[in-house]
C-alpha cells in the first residue's frame, strides 16, 4: 500500500470502502465504489480485524484526511434500541482538534438491547477514528455503565457485553491514548437523533 498510503484522500476512501462494505457490498464493487485500488483494498481487509484493528498499528505514519494530519479526535457516540432488546442502531459524530464536524456514520445493529447499542457505538467511533489516524481519541456518551466497563470501574456481568468489552478495548490499544467520558444526554441528543434517523431510514 506503499503507493496509496501518499494519498490525502485515503483516510476517506477507506471510510467510503467500509461503509459499502457494512451494506452488503462484494469487496470489488466497494473498492470501485470508494476510488480504491481492488488489490489494495484486500490487502486493507487482511490487515485488520473488526475493519481496522491494527491499522494504527501497521502504518509508519498516520492516514491523513484531506490534507491535514489528524492527531487528535473527539467522537459522540449514542445507542438506540426499541424494545430493549428491539431494533437497535447506533450513531458515531466525530470532531477534529478545531471542533469542527469531520464525518458523522450510524449502522444498523437488527435487534439488540440498548446496552449492545451503546457498546456498539464506541466501537464504531474506536474504528472510524483508527482509520482516519487519529492517536488520541475522546470517546463522549450518556451511557454511565459502558464508561464505568470500560474504565474499569464497574465488572462486565452481562454476557452480551463481554466480547464487546474486549473487542473495544483491543481497539483502544491502536490508540495513544483513548478517553472514555460520560456526558449528560443532553450533550449527546444531536447524536442519539442520528441513531433514530437510522432506524427511521432516514439517512
Amino acid at each position: 500500500m506503499a503507493r496509496e498510503s501518499n494519498d490525502p484522500e485515503l483516510g476517506r476512501k477507506l471510510i467510503k470502502l467500509i461503509d459499502a462494505l457494512q451494506r452488503g457490498e462484494d469487496i470489488g464493487r466497494a473498492a470501485d465504489e470508494a476510488g480504491v485500488n481492488r488489490d489494495v483494498a484486500h490487502r486493507f481487509l487482511e490487515c485488520t480485524k473488526a475493519h481496522v484493528l491494527t491499522l494504527a498499528q501497521s502504518r509508519t505514519k498516520p492516514v491523513t484526511a484531506g490534507k491535514k494530519e489528524i492527531g487528535k479526535l473527539t467522537a459522540f457516540t449514542d445507542g438506540a434500541s426499541r424494545g430493549n432488546p428491539g431494533e437497535a442502531a447506533c450513531g458515531v459524530i466525530l470532531f477534529d482538534e478545531e471542533n469542527e464536524e469531520l464525518l458523522r456514520r450510524s449502522k444498523r445493529l437488527g435487534v439488540a438491547t440498548n446496552n449492545v447499542a451503546e457498546y456498539q457505538g464506541v466501537i464504531l467511533a474506536l474504528e472510524l477514528a483508527a482509520a482516519l489516524g487519529a492517536k488520541i481519541l475522546r470517546v463522549n456518551l450518556d451511557s454511565e455503565l459502558v464508561v464505568k466497563q470500560l474504565n474499569n470501574e464497574y465488572k462486565v456481568k452481562h454476557p452480551s457485553l463481554k466480547p464487546l468489552f474486549i473487542e473495544a478495548n483491543e481497539l483502544m490499544k491502536t490508540f495513544d491514548h483513548v478517553e472514555i467520558v460520560h456526558v449528560s444526554r443532553e450533550e449527546t441528543k444531536f447524536v442519539d437523533k442520528l441513531a433514530n434517523d437510522e432506524l427511521d431510514g432516514k439517512t
